[in-house]
C-alpha cells in the first residue's frame, strides 16, 4: 500500500514535496514518507532531510543510551529494554533512510539490509560504508547503535550496569515505551495518574492492571494484554519478532480455556485454528495412541494450518488448559507479514517432522 501510494505521490512531483516532508516529524507516518521522498526530487528540500535525519541521529543515540542503562532484573525489565532497543533501531534505520535520499542510496539501501543480518561479516561491510560516507554529525551517533555487532539481548546484558529512572520513561512520546514502563513499575501514585489520565487507552489499561496487583491475575479468566506480550515472547514460533510485533500477534489471539479431558481439536477434521499453549499440558493422539505431550510454550495445530489438509492428530487438554488460538486467515497474514515468522515455523515443522518419522 505504501509502495504504491509512494509511486503515485511521485508522479504528482514537486508539489507534493513540502507536504511529504512536514509529515516527516509525524511519528506515524513517517517511514511512509520517506519511502514517498524515494520517488520525489529531493535537492531542492536536501536541509530539511538532513536536519531530520540528524535529529532522528540524535534519537537514535538516547534509545540506545537507555537501553543499555537498565538492568533486566526479571521478564518485564527485558522487555522494556529490549522495546527501547527496538526503538533506537527504527530511529537509526529511519537516519539511513533520509541520508540515502541525500547521498549514495544503492549502498546505504545495502548497508541497510546488512545491518540486518546476524553475520559479522555483513555488519563488518556496513558499518565501513557508512564511516566512508563522511556524514560524521549523522553517521556517528548511529554507530554505537550496531558497532558491538552483539544482538538486543546480548547488547543489554554486556552493559547492563545501572537502573534507568522510568519516570522518565513514563512520560516518554511512544505509547508502546510508556505502556512497557509502566508495566516495569510498582503500584504508586505516579502510576494510579497513569491509569486515569494518560491519553492512550492500552497505556491506561497496564497502569490498572499494575494497581490491581496480584487480586487481578487471581480474579480474571483472561491474561491481559501486556501478559500476553511477555508470554508470547517466550514462544519459539515468535521468537525473531520485536516487541511491537508481539502486540500485534497478541491483539489478534484469542484466549480459550479447556478443562481436563476435553478434546480441542479432532483427527480428520479440517484444521482452521492453531493453539499457543499458556499454561497446562496437551496430549496428541494419532489413531486413539499417544505421540506426545506439549507444555506451556509449545504450539499445536499449526500444521493443518499451513498445509491446508485435515488434521493428522487429535489434541486433548490434560487438566486444565489455557491457550491463546489463532485463526487460518490470521496466522497466515502474519507469515505474509513477518518473513522471519516462516523461518521459524519451518523449524516447527522439522521437529513435528522428526518426531512422525520415529
Amino acid at each position: 500500500m505504501r509502495e504504491s501510494v509512494a509511486k503515485a505521490l511521485g508522479q504528482v512531483g514537486e508539489p507534493a514535496l513540502k507536504p511529504i516532508v512536514n509529515t516527516l516529524n509525524d511519528p506515524l507516518r513517517e517511514r511512509g514518507a520517506l519511502i514517498v521522498l524515494e520517488h520525489l526530487p529531493v535537492l531542492q528540500v536536501s536541509e530539511p532531510i538532513r536536519k531530520y535525519a540528524k535529529d532522528t541521529a540524535m534519537k537514535t543515540a538516547h534509545y540506545h543510551d537507555l537501553s543499555n542503562d537498565i538492568t533486566p532484573a526479571n521478564d518485564r525489565l527485558h522487555l522494556l529494554a529490549d522495546s527501547i532497543h527496538d526503538k533506537a533501531h527504527y530511529y537509526g534505520v529511519n537516519a539511513l533512510r533520509a541520508l540515502g535520499l541525500l547521498r549514495d542510496h544503492e549502498s546505504i539501501s545495502i548497508a541497510i539490509q546488512n545491518l540486518k543480518s546476524r553475520e559479522m561479516s555483513q555488519w563488518a561491510y556496513a558499518l565501513e560504508t557508512l564511516e566512508s560516507l563522511g556524514e560524521t554529525e549523522i553517521v556517528k551517533p548511529l554507530l554505537k547503535l550496531w558497532e558491538s555487532g552483539e544482538g538486543v539481548s546480548g547488547a543489554v546484558a554486556a552493559h547492563a550496569q545501572k537502573k534507568v529512572d522510568l519516570t522518565k520513561l513514563l512520560h516518554d512520546e511512544d505509547s508502546w515505551l510508556r505502556a512497557c514502563a509502566v508495566f516495569a513499575s510498582s503500584p504508586n501514585d505516579h502510576i494510579k495518574l497513569i491509569a486515569e489520565s494518560d491519553p492512550d487507552p492500552f497505556v491506561r489499561a497496564a497502569a490498572q492492571a499494575i494497581l490491581n496487583g496480584d487480586a487481578m491475575t487471581k480474579t480474571l479468566a483472561t491474561l491481559s494484554m501486556m501478559e500476553r506480550i511477555l508470554f508470547l515472547r517466550r514462544v519459539p514460533l515468535f521468537g525473531e519478532l520485536d516487541s511491537t510485533d508481539l502486540k500485534q500477534v497478541a491483539s489478534i489471539a484469542v484466549e480459550r480455556m479447556y478443562t481436563d479431558g476435553a478434546m480441542i481439536a479432532t483427527q480428520g477434521e479440517m484444521g482452521e485454528e492453531m493453539y499457543v499453549i499458556a499454561s497446562g499440558e496437551v496430549c496428541v493422539k494419532v489413531a486413539k495412541k499417544e505421540v506426545a505431550r506439549r507444555k506451556a510454550g509449545d504450539c499445536v495445530g499449526e500444521m493443518a494450518i499451513i498445509s491446508r489438509e485435515p488434521r493428522i492428530a487429535s489434541l486433548i487438554a490434560l487438566g486444565d488448559v489455557r491457550t491463546l488460538c489463532l485463526d487460518r486467515k490470521r496466522f497466515e497474514g502474519l507469515l505474509r507479514e513477518r518473513p522471519e515468522t516462516c523461518l521459524a515455523v519451518m523449524k516447527v515443522l522439522c521437529v513435528r517432522l522428526k518426531e512422525l518419522s520415529k
